[in-house]
């Protein structure tokens, strides 16, 4: 299984959880969970522990209501995968485009398969 295979599953896993998610940059509509490539740490002695780096993002501007809706999209994320950190930041969706609030959702897991 290649890891855009295993982003794709984890696309499925959120949206069957009713949160919508993407591994596609470009068809990221916020409040979406964008679904990028893993860090990979070859820790293993057959493939390697996987670092997700999960986004979620609302719309900006800021502002409780960006809070409140951010909230509920980590909260829902957070529900359908075994995230383990939660760190607000900014994400930028397009070059010119304003900074959305965004949650940086972390997930680890081992491979065991060096094809992924």
């Amino acid at each position: 299984m290649s890891s855009l295979d295993r982003g794709s599953q984890l696309v499925e896993v959120l949206a069957a959880a009713g949160v919508p998610a993407t591994v596609d940059p470009a068809a990221a509509v916020p409040p979406v969970v964008l679904v990028p490539p893993p860090a990979r740490v070859y820790d293993l002695a057959v493939g390697f522990t996987a670092t997700w780096t999960l986004v979620a993002i609302v719309s900006p501007p800021g502002g409780i209501g960006a809070w409140h809706d951010l909230d509920a999209l980590v909260d829902a994320a957070a529900a359908a995968l075994p995230v383990e950190r939660a760190e607000p930041t900014a994400y930028q969706l397009a070059p010119d485009g304003p900074p959305h609030p965004a949650y940086l959702l972390t997930i680890r897991e081992a491979t065991g398969d060096a094809t992924y």
